[in-house]
């Protein structure tokens, strides 16, 4: 590859950074104005949490990430070819998505228990704080609808059809990389990176935005809404504040009291598992047909992180994030 070629392919790499952390400052921007107008309108909101969430969130989603794509968007996007994908596909993918995100959310946790107890105290989980205290209806809105739709819109249809000419295996890294490091937390990093990987591979071989969305919606359905309304049955709040837990009376009691709540968690654990074990089943199954493809324009090995990552934006966009990823932890 010649060196005038390679320094226009670092050169358009450095530009995506640059917009990818123009789309994190309009978003810081968005919402410290959304959070600046709702104290001066309705300064009493922020008493009610989900509302002051809900009120902060949407000018974000509907406005922000809208207005960034139509900002940052290309002049030219190299045409590909869709595909479409079986219902029997779609679920194969989905069991793969949730195996993926369950096992690497668990090194996640091992990870950060580590820094725990290095630093002496736990890493607080934001997203899981954030879930547990919001309404349910706001959660469904904003995690489960917004937040998937956008985010594959950025991190997956955004970033893929302008770097794709570089080779699949390019396309989908800086994809998953970019999603890891904008949730801005260790706590997700690793399923978001896992998940970024496996959802670039199915949009840049489908070219069809809408499977991954689907597959985001109900991956966060079921890691929010569904587990704030278990967490919140009667059953996990009395099981929580027994005085004794080693009390047997006291747990038949609270079992024959709830059983039916009982019965429902425990067929949610069950999904879980079967979910995993599928997952993880069919991943190893399908490995060997989940190839990718060389580009338009090929970085040759030795080349490839220096020209796509080493460049003044790559490298302030996850300067950026790294920030905030290590503030998190140390908070």
């Amino acid at each position: 590859m010649e060196t005038e070629t390679l320094k226009e392919s670092k050169r358009y790499f450095s530009k995506l950074g640059f917009q990818l952390v123009l789309i994190a400052f309009a978003m810081i921007a968005v919402q410290l104005l959304s959070s600046i107008a709702v104290s001066a309108i309705a300064p009493g909101l922020s008493e009610n949490y989900s509302l002051y969430f809900l009120a902060n969130m949407l000018p974000l989603y509907i406005l922000g990430i809208p207005a960034i794509l139509l900002l940052t968007k290309s002049k030219t996007v190299s045409p590909a070819e869709e595909h479409r994908m079986s219902i029997g596909q779609w679920l194969i993918a989905f069991c793969i998505s949730y195996s993926l995100m369950y096992v690497s959310n668990m090194i996640g946790l091992w990870i950060t228990q580590i820094i725990g107890r290095i630093k002496g105290s736990a890493v607080e989980n934001v997203i899981q704080e954030v879930a547990l205290d919001l309404n349910p209806w706001v959660a469904m809105l904003c995690m489960v609808i917004l937040a998937p739709i956008f985010e594959e819109l950025v991190f997956r249809k955004f970033i893929i059809d302008r770097t794709a000419k570089y080779g699949e295996g390019t396309a989908i890294l800086v994809s998953a990389l970019s999603f890891a490091l904008f949730h801005g937390n260790l706590n997700q990093f690793a399923y978001a990176f896992s998940l970024g990987l496996f959802w670039g591979f199915i949009y840049i071989k489908t070219r069809k935005i809408k499977y991954t969305i689907c597959i985001h919606m109900v991956i966060n359905f079921m890691g929010s809404v569904l587990s704030i309304l278990l967490m919140r049955s009667g059953f996990i709040q009395e099981l929580s504040t027994l005085s004794n837990p080693d009390d047997m009376n006291s747990v038949l009691t609270l079992i024959s009291e709830h059983a039916a709540g009982i019965i429902l968690y425990l067929v949610y654990l069950l999904l879980i598992f079967i979910f995993v074990i599928t997952g993880i089943v069919l991943f190893f199954l399908n490995r060997k047909k989940m190839h990718l493809s060389a580009g338009e324009v090929v970085i040759p090995k030795g080349q490839r992180f220096r020209t796509v990552i080493l460049n003044v934006g790559m490298i302030l966009n996850i300067i950026f994030w790294g920030v905030q990823i290590i503030t998190q932890l140390f908070h």
